[in-house]
């Protein structure tokens, strides 16, 4: 006949945090579909009987307590040197072994030492097992002690079975089952349960990782948008303020660049907007006759003007309207500049940088370099460097040949140092290197997170340096990262 507790479990309430433990894992396991016949096709061992207060100070159990171990399949005696001293866990085993008999009751040693009363080697004070578990019962529930037994025992001390093992074998002869299928069994469940808890934070880990992909697209996109916004209402106030001389026409429409969340473009905006009815006089107009121009600068002495759009470089006289020099790129140029003394131009886009002097349209040197983001010359005009996907290069002005390639990925920008034997390169990360290696000398670690670094520039003894990027500007040593 079913009773109504799979167990009781009998503890000295000294220890009664092991009984908590025991309580909750043996009503917590899952029992497997091929076990289940075992306790009336359950899927838990609930309910398993504790006594959660102490007992009355008389001499014999209460009601609830004759009633639990009345209609409970089994006992589970905690056995330690607390147990082995407690009158109550002793009544409960002699009054279980007379109403059900020996054979379903068990042991899980927590502490001391089981038989030690009976073993030379150990102190009796460390005895685990109370007298009742040690000796068989007779039918009047007195001890019996000419006929020792030995109850199926689980030792969840470390140096035995373990809190784990020891927990399985009390479910294993609770279910009537081997101990090592059941083991293996859950052992099995927990790797499935372990795979499946990982899967789910890889889950949550790839969505994270979604989230601040299209955070930081939309972040991209605003900011591009915010960019093409001030660089329209830049060019409509220069077009306002040179092209048709109206300033206060390019005044509102800087003012309303000024509303910029950038800083910097915040800042052009307002020197701008202050000086531009002393900047509004127009002295020329050149006409590029291409769909668009992208760029022009002076020279240093600022009698002359170089001008790019689409495939070709202008130069231009500031005293007439005329192109003096044409100059055919072949690609789509993205920049060009001229060396300190203004008698060469270096433009540069998609994958050539081309070398030209000012007065022929025969480029003199051709540099491959794909996808190339820029180019300057050194102080002397002796040597150029180019920045693009494939890294940094290094050339002469005599040879075609790359005299270095560094290697920096993503890089955005690079400059000489005023002796010409130094780089500073920056992208991800801003580096510095000699001219001579392409083994950097130091790499700085700017830490903007989800955007490059802007920027960077030496001090004037080249023995600081500045970088700056989205969100912050950094002060270096030459000497150390």
């Amino acid at each position: 006949m079913a009773k109504k507790y799979n167990a009781f479990i009998s503890y000295s309430h000294q220890d009664s945090k092991w009984g908590e433990w025991l309580h909750k894992e043996l009503e917590k396991f899952t029992i497997f579909k091929e076990h289940r016949d075992k306790v009336n096709g359950n899927k838990t061992l609930y309910p398993i009987f504790r006594d959660r207060a102490e007992l009355p100070s008389s001499s014999s159990l209460n009601s609830l307590i004759l009633d639990a171990l009345q209609n409970s399949n089994a006992l589970i005696v905690i056995c330690s040197p607390n147990a082995a001293k407690s009158q109550w866990v002793n009544e409960e085993i002699k009054l279980f072994k007379k109403l059900h008999g020996e054979d379903s009751v068990f042991a899980l040693i927590v502490d001391g030492e089981p038989n030690a009363t009976s073993n030379d080697n150990f102190d009796e004070a460390l005895e685990a097992f109370p007298k009742a578990l040690r000796y068989e019962v007779d039918a009047n529930g007195e001890l019996d002690e000419k006929k020792a037994t030995e109850p199926i025992a689980a030792d969840a001390r470390e140096i035995g079975d373990g809190k784990e093992r020891a927990l399985i074998k009390i479910i294993a002869v609770l279910l009537g089952v081997g101990f090592e299928d059941l083991w293996q069994r859950e052992k099995k469940r927990e790797r499935k349960k372990n795979l499946f808890v990982f899967l789910i934070a890889l889950l949550f880990l790839f969505l994270a990782i979604i989230s601040i992909i299209l955070k930081f697209n939309a972040d991209e996109q605003r900011d591009t948008a915010q960019e093409r916004l001030y660089k329209s209402l830049i060019q409509q106030g220069f077009t306002a303020r040179d092209y048709l001389n109206d300033p206060l026409k390019a005044k509102l429409i800087f003012a309303s660049a000024v509303k910029s969340p950038n800083r910097l473009q915040e800042e052009n905006a307002k020197i701008l907007y202050t000086n531009v009815l002393k900047e509004s006089h127009l002295l020329n107009i050149f006409e590029y006759n291409v769909s668009m121009d992208e760029g022009a600068i002076f020279n240093q002495s600022g009698d002359r003007i170089l001008s790019w759009g689409k495939n070709r470089v202008k130069l231009w006289r500031t005293d007439s309207n005329a192109s003096e020099l044409v100059l055919d790129h072949g690609d789509s140029v993205r920049g060009a500049i001229f060396n300190q003394s203004g008698d060469r131009i270096l433009s540069w886009g998609e994958n050539k940088v081309k070398l030209w002097r000012t007065d022929s349209n025969e480029s003199g040197l051709v540099l491959d370099h794909d996808s190339v983001e820029g180019a300057i010359f050194n102080q002397n005009g002796d040597r150029i460097l180019s920045w693009g996907w494939g890294g940094v290069k290094l050339w002469r002005t005599d040879s075609n040949e790359s005299e270095l390639v560094l290697d920096h990925d993503f890089v955005d920008g690079a400059i000489f140092n005023q002796n010409g034997d130094r780089i500073l390169s920056w992208g991800w990360r801003v580096k510095l290197w000699r001219t001579d290696s392409n083994t950097p000398l130091l790499v700085f670690d700017h830490g903007d997170y989800f955007g490059h670094v802007r920027g960077a520039i030496f001090n004037q003894n080249e023995d600081r340096i500045l970088s700056w990027g989205k969100n912050r500007v950094k002060l270096w040593r030459t000497d150390s990262n």
